[in-house]
């Protein structure tokens, strides 16, 4: 059984809202006698002292009831008493909660990405005699590495050199200063596509992960 711990430390809760997966961030409810409103989370700010809540939805809520707010990281999740918070349209705003539970940490989630989202990271070489970038669709990532998938017939690039460097997402130049190394090379002949992992040398960064939030937004409303 998952074991929750009590956080009430500001700069934790923070830091754990921010690392909410790169889609499916969370949920916002609210239990009425008859009814429970539930909204999903499209976009998470943090403003000064405060988080601000996008949702796919117009909020509707009573403000003499409490909200709860689940974020996909830890199942981590607080509530809201009434005056603790306040919406507009599809965003809601609330102050740093001064406390919040979620699960022990048990390694790295990983957050899968739908084939249709096509978001990309183009890769650096690190072996000198490789001088060409290659990009590759994202199939999953975490703070630990990512999985990606790329033509077949990109297949030797990679036998080539096992470490690389994300130089750019969905064609925004973005460095990330940990090294990838190349963990496994999956051949599917029957789609002509690699399946290729690798692992970082280091925590991947909030920017990179906000950058993927962006794309994904992007592609949320153009569809």
């Amino acid at each position: 059984m998952d074991k929750y711990r009590l956080l009430d430390h500001k700069d934790e809760i923070i830091a754990m809202v921010q690392k909410a997966p790169v889609i499916e961030l969370g949920n916002i409810w609210q239990t009425l006698t008859n009814k429970r409103e539930l909204y999903t989370i499209r976009k998470i700010e943090v403003i000064e002292e405060a988080f601000v809540f996008h949702s796919l939805a117009t909020f509707e809520f009573n403000v003499d009831v409490p909200i709860f707010i689940k974020i996909n990281y830890r199942n981590l999740i607080f509530k809201l008493m009434p005056g603790e918070y306040q919406y507009r349209g599809n965003q809601l705003l609330c102050l740093f909660p001064k406390e919040a539970k979620a699960i022990e940490a048990r390694g790295s989630d990983r957050t899968k990405l739908p084939p249709s989202s096509k978001i990309n990271v183009t890769l650096k070489s690190l072996d000198s005699s490789t001088a060409i970038d290659i990009v590759v669709q994202l199939n999953n990532i975490s703070e630990k590495g990512i999985g990606a998938r790329t033509s077949i017939l990109n297949i030797e690039f990679f036998r080539k050199s096992n470490q690389y460097k994300i130089i750019s997402v969905c064609g925004k130049p973005h460095f990330e200063s940990g090294t990838l190394t190349l963990r496994h090379i999956t051949e599917k002949k029957e789609k002509k596509l690699i399946e290729i992992g690798f692992k970082s040398d280091r925590p991947l960064s909030d920017e990179m992960f906000s950058l993927l939030r962006e794309e994904i937004a992007k592609l949320a409303k153009r569809n």
